[in-house]
């Protein structure tokens, strides 16, 4: 279960933190209201910059610098919960306070293990349209 969710200076999201309830939550509003972004945040936390729709550059608030752009998912999986953080400068997952998994790879490794599935099938899911999921499935 997605808990929290932080961008800072992710697209046009400048600093902030979406909590989310337990069950079922809706990412509803307009176009260009950012819906899209906290999907593509979220995978780019559990999998890195090969989820991303664009180059990190391009992903980074526009006037400022790449390194400023961080991404922070909660989750809780099996009871346990873990803050997985993610920029150009490393990524880590964060387990009872103590860094657990360190480095981009072994990040993106250990959420293909976690939720048992690779980047390539979670992008496919989280970003398709109705008739690319009903593809992904099969």
């Amino acid at each position: 279960m997605i808990k929290a969710l932080t961008l800072t200076k992710f697209r046009k999201v400048l600093d902030e933190t979406m909590v989310f309830s337990e069950g079922l939550n809706l990412l509803r509003g307009p176009n260009e209201s950012s819906k899209s972004t906290r999907i593509e945040a979220i995978l780019f936390a559990l999998y890195g910059s090969r989820t991303l729709r664009d180059s990190l550059a391009q992903c980074v608030t526009w006037g400022h610098k790449e390194s400023e752009l961080k991404v922070e998912l909660v989750i809780e999986v099996d009871g346990t919960e873990y803050l997985i953080k993610r920029s150009k400068a490393g990524a880590e997952v964060i387990k009872d306070g103590q860094a657990f998994v360190t480095g981009q790879t072994e990040v993106t490794a250990f959420s293909s293990s976690l939720l048992g599935a690779d980047a390539k099938i979670a992008s496919s899911l989280m970003l398709a349209d109705q008739s690319g999921l009903r593809g992904t499935l099969d």
